[in-house]
């Protein structure tokens, strides 16, 4: 009966998410009554165990109503609306896809979807996300995902990794909080990871074209896209990156420092999303409560 339940309020949700958007809600506020709902959804059922759904763009994965980023997929759809919208819209067949920080695959699995005849690339060092990955791969069937449980960085190195198990604040447990770097609200050290560069990674692959890479690694990214200089300055994939000033400050580097990083490899154009906008504010000075993520041309 409970599952039923969800499976109605789950339907409800979506649909009055589609049209609450179609309202032009400012984003923001549509954010916060969003989680709310969704919070208030996760006490009201506490749903457990992990069922198959169908995402906004049409690919489906296995999630656990009961964690953070899988409850949004479950409720919502999606998790990352405007990025993988962005995506949608612009990504074409034949292009090369780089995932790194790929989790569960909501990015990959619809990159995978887009471009048939292209290849996705994922990198999951954190070994349960790793296989849940894989597992929604296999549900989809596509055969051109690539899957390394290896992390990125600078240079190869074994590194442990740590997350937090914190369940009030998210609503669940949130899947997507594993880091490098060691800090007091994320202690909980989860395994240790091995870690590799995308240029040596790529040097092995001897790939062609390079056209979007996509990353969400905690803290991490700019040794990621260090270890990346070659292949950024090759093929200057788009860049769809997370910025969060909470995990830059736990790795000892600024926004500032990232930007002239990319600037240094030939980037030129600097978008928050959601995008497009008439007007981007350049992402060293936007504010926002915890997170957002950019795109990088």
């Amino acid at each position: 009966m409970k599952n039923i339940t969800a499976d109605t309020l789950s339907s409800f949700y979506r649909y009055a998410i589609k049209n609450t958007k179609e309202a032009s809600i400012p984003w923001k506020i549509f954010r916060i009554l969003a989680s709310k709902t969704r919070v208030f959804f996760y006490n009201f059922l506490r749903l457990s165990g992990k069922t198959e759904v169908k995402t906004t763009h049409d690919t489906k994965m296995i999630v656990s109503r009961s964690n953070y980023m899988s409850g949004c997929i479950y409720w919502q759809g999606y998790h990352h609306y405007h990025e993988t919208t962005f995506i949608k819209i612009n990504m074409k067949d034949h292009e090369n896809f780089i995932d790194i920080g790929s989790n569960q695959g909501e990015f990959a699995l619809l990159a995978a979807k887009i471009s048939p005849n292209g290849k996705i690339f994922c990198f999951e060092p954190q070994s349960k996300i790793a296989d849940d990955l894989k597992k929604n791969v296999e549900l989809n069937n596509f055969s051109n995902v690539e899957i390394s449980k290896k992390g990125l960085w600078s240079s190869d190195k074994v590194l442990p990794i740590y997350t937090s198990n914190e369940m009030d604040l998210h609503g669940g447990l949130h899947e997507g909080l594993h880091t490098v770097y060691k800090t007091t609200t994320r202690a909980q050290e989860v395994e240790t990871i091995e870690l590799t560069t995308l240029d040596n990674f790529f040097l092995q692959h001897k790939l062609k074209r390079v056209d979007w890479l996509k990353i969400d690694i905690e803290g991490s990214e700019l040794e990621a896209l260090k270890g990346a200089e070659k292949t950024l300055k090759e093929f200057l994939p788009k860049i769809i990156i997370e910025i969060n000033d909470e995990t830059f400050n736990a790795a000892g580097y600024t926004r500032l420092e990232l930007k002239n990083y990319l600037i240094s490899c030939g980037y030129t154009k600097f978008f928050n999303f959601p995008y497009p906008k008439k007007s981007s504010e350049d992402f060293l000075t936007y504010k926002i409560d915890s997170s957002f993520n950019a795109l990088i041309q």
